[in-house]
């Protein structure tokens, strides 16, 4: 099972492939029907696996465009872990407070 990542322009899909018992991340370049290729898949990572291409800018959505996301409402969080010297294990005690 695999869950391929077209880039931001479609114009290539990444995604994970066993070699052995080794993950790795590969490409293609696809041809311009954005879905065939002729090309070979090439190497990204070694040792990786779950590719996911993200990209930044602004998206045409019907008549809006969006340029971001809405501010959330900010949050004041304390953490502290114990014991300070750990090998195996560590316990985290957090508390959070909304602000408005």
């Amino acid at each position: 099972m695999g869950y391929p990542s077209f880039n931001k322009n479609d114009s290539r899909v990444a995604f994970t492939a066993l070699n052995g018992t080794q993950y790795n991340t590969n490409y293609i370049i696809l041809n311009t029907d954005k879905i065939s290729s002729s090309a070979t898949p090439l190497a990204l990572f070694t040792d990786a696996k779950w590719p996911v291409y993200f990209a930044t800018g602004d998206r045409a959505i019907g008549d809006e465009v969006v340029t971001g996301i809405a501010e959330q409402t900010q949050k004041k969080m304390s953490m502290t872990c114990y014991p300070t010297s750990f090998i195996n294990e560590v316990s985290v005690k957090g508390t959070s407070k909304n602000s408005a």
